[in-house]
């Protein structure tokens, strides 16, 4: 009985050893192949390292944004200015040019010689000297940069331009980028020994970089959050579109020529994602209505609430209940060019009672002078609950009138609402969209970094040049 016992325990045995044998025979060639995969991925880590290091052997001393870590170099790049400029009184029969931009006019090249307004003012001169220029450009400059730099520009140093130039960019209209969507590719970077890595090696700089190129936005997409979060009728548009108007309105003192030039959101494929945008851009320029949320104004009576049948989805209130008598809306404090204006106010009652319910009005110096004033009874309007528009009418003699506001001052006897008000402007901006020049092209100066390069800094000054030689409010060339 032992005996068979015994033999079977040895076959289990042999048979348990020779599994055995041939287990680790395969797990040795495992072993061999993992082996292999590591120094293979070393070796080709080595290798791109190498690699990159001979490239960008300069370590991004001369191509913006590249590995290494040392400093780009641009060639005359003093703080504000990356090209000589003209200050002073203006020669005669000289035409000034005042260019302002954000990087994409600084440049992420080295050669200032390269960028489109040296290679304007070369073509503008090309015959005589007719024309001098002035180049006030910063890296992430939005519209309140560029209209605290004209105001420098025009009252401090007194530049005195004939012909204004607006270098625009979608994220000019982000005053806060607060809410601006994250890429995925922020975690690479959140992890404990990736700021060594980044700093030392060279591969995992460019991975990291292509990675956050490549890599999709957290919800929806950039272009997708201008889309939304600046719509012509939402509260951020409206805080772009008060500091346009009172860049537009110093802008065009004097009856100066003034060009917005757009460069678009590239690259793309099909039709432009921004075009409803750039068209937006492109109708304030010109003749357009400026509309002010009651909900953006200071006030001291009444509430923000929500309301459908608004133009922002939101409006002031005023019970007779609640509120006590005060200012349901006053502000906002803009410039008005000289001439004839009118506002127009939006509201509702709640009954149509023969008492004075508001007082709607346009003054300045912080309403100790009036432009224009309206008593408003409950029977001035319609209907009860529907909304109806008051207006008023004024002129202003100065060339600029500042700090003008406009207040609804409630009175009591009915329940106010105020939508909006409405103040007609035209500036008479020309514009230049170089979507047309530009679709299509390779336009970034370097895989590491998107803003123009050598060429499409020539067709842009192609472009303006074309522009200001012609009286064209919005033309292309071929």
């Amino acid at each position: 009985m032992n005996k068979p016992i015994e033999i079977l325990t040895a076959a289990i045995m042999a048979r348990s050893l020779i599994f055995g044998i041939q287990y680790l025979a395969v797990e040795r060639k495992r072993v061999f192949f993992l082996m292999a995969f590591i120094m293979s991925s070393l070796m080709a880590i080595a290798v791109g390292e190498v690699f990159l290091r001979i490239v960008y052997i300069n370590g991004g001393s001369k191509i913006y944004g590249a590995p290494g870590g040392r400093r780009f170099v641009r060639t005359y790049d003093h703080g504000l200015y990356r090209f000589p400029h003209v200050t002073g009184p203006k020669k005669p029969d000289i035409t000034r040019i005042y260019i302002q931009g954000d990087s994409i006019t600084y440049g992420n090249i080295r050669e200032w010689t390269d960028l489109y307004p040296y290679l304007l003012l070369k073509k503008l001169n090309e015959k005589s000297i007719k024309y001098e220029m002035h180049v006030d450009s910063l890296h992430g400059r939005e519209i309140d940069g560029h209209l605290a730099a004209l105001l420098r520009a025009v009252y401090k140093y007194k530049l005195d331009p004939d012909i204004i130039v607006y270098q625009w960019f979608e994220n000019d209209i982000e005053l806060s980028k607060s809410n601006r969507p994250k890429k995925i590719s922020r975690y690479i970077r959140k992890l404990p020994w990736s700021g060594w890595l980044n700093v030392n090696s060279y591969l995992f700089y460019f991975l990291n970089k292509r990675l956050n190129q490549i890599l999709p936005w957290e919800g929806k997409g950039y272009i997708q959050y201008l889309t939304d979060e600046f719509d012509e009728k939402t509260v951020n548009w409206y805080r772009f579109r008060a500091l346009f108007h009172e860049w537009a309105t110093y802008a065009t003192e004097h009856d100066r020529r003034v060009i917005l030039m757009i460069y678009p959101a590239l690259p793309f494929t099909g039709e432009d994602p921004l075009k409803t945008l750039h068209n937006n851009i492109k109708r304030i320029c010109g003749r357009n209505d400026f509309l002010i949320p009651a909900i953006a104004l200071p006030h001291n009576t009444g509430m923000e609430i929500d309301d459908k049948s608004s133009t922002f989805g939101k409006v002031m209130k005023a019970t007779a209940l609640d509120s006590t008598e005060g200012f349901l809306v006053f502000g906002p404090y803009i410039p008005l060019a000289g001439g004839r204006h009118t506002v127009t106010f939006r509201m509702k009652v709640s009954r149509l009672t023969k008492n004075h319910v508001a007082i709607i009005d346009a003054v300045y110096e912080k309403g100790n002078k009036i432009l224009a004033t309206k008593e408003i009874t409950g029977s001035d309007f319609t209907k009860a609950g529907a909304w109806k528009a008051f207006t008023i009418s004024f002129n202003i003699h100065d060339e600029i009138m500042k700090n003008v506001e406009f207040r609804v001052h409630y009175l009591g006897g009915a329940d106010l609402t105020v939508d909006e008000i409405e103040i007609p402007t035209n500036y008479g901006i020309e514009t230049l969209d170089l979507t047309p020049y530009l679709r299509g092209m390779d336009t970034t100066v370097s895989i590491f970094d998107p803003h123009p390069n050598e060429e499409t800094y020539k067709i842009m000054a192609n472009a303006l040049y074309h522009k200001i030689v012609s009286r064209n409010f919005d033309s292309h060339y071929n």
